[in-house]
């Protein structure tokens, strides 16, 4: 069962799984915001065990849905982009913006006020530090911070929380990172 706070507005092209909350003011499955036939209707699947909290902004796909996967966190005044794909257990903090067509993979953590710039793919248990822009592809399990955002540590807390193999993750991180 579903908890939906009677001010959201969930269009008729959502799909929503269980076990999910969706705060007040909330708007998923806008039309897609695309300059060539707007408005265009796509579609927005949500996973199950999601916390989506107020005055979050989810925009339908043009073509592809927008995809929230499972047990996601988008916290108040997020913005997630038309096509935009977020794996499962991710973190949306407060005023993070995902453009368009965006690829977030699993275990990933946006800090407050961070950006990804359209068409960009975020690896595997990444944390994207507060206020960061991404303008470009990340690698996996490392922590990005600046504008713009620039490839840091391995993300120790991120792959402890995600119960990942430590060592595993850790050997990925550092394949990607001695590579650029």
């Amino acid at each position: 069962m579903n908890n939906i706070h009677e001010t959201a507005i969930i269009h008729d092209n959502v799909e929503i799984g269980d076990g999910n909350y969706i705060g007040a003011y909330t708007v998923i499955g806008s039309p897609p915001e695309i300059k060539d036939g707007f408005p265009r209707q796509g579609k927005v699947i949500i996973g199950d065990n999601c916390v989506i909290t107020s005055h979050v902004t989810i925009d339908a796909g043009k073509g592809q849905p927008t995809v929230i996967g499972n047990d996601c966190f988008i916290m108040t005044k997020a913005h997630i982009g038309h096509n935009a794909q977020l794996g499962n257990r991710v973190i949306i903090s407060a005023q993070a913006l995902v453009g368009g067509y965006v690829v977030i993979e699993d275990f990933v953590n946006m800090g407050v006020g961070s950006k990804i710039h359209q068409r960009r793919t975020i690896g595997k248990g990444c944390m994207i530090g507060m206020g960061a822009i991404v303008t470009r592809n990340t690698g996996v399990w490392t922590v990005y911070k600046g504008v713009p955002a620039k490839a840091g540590r391995f993300n120790k807390s991120g792959a402890e929380r995600s119960g990942e193999n430590m060592a595993e993750a850790e050997k990925a991180w550092y394949i990607y990172y001695k590579s650029c």
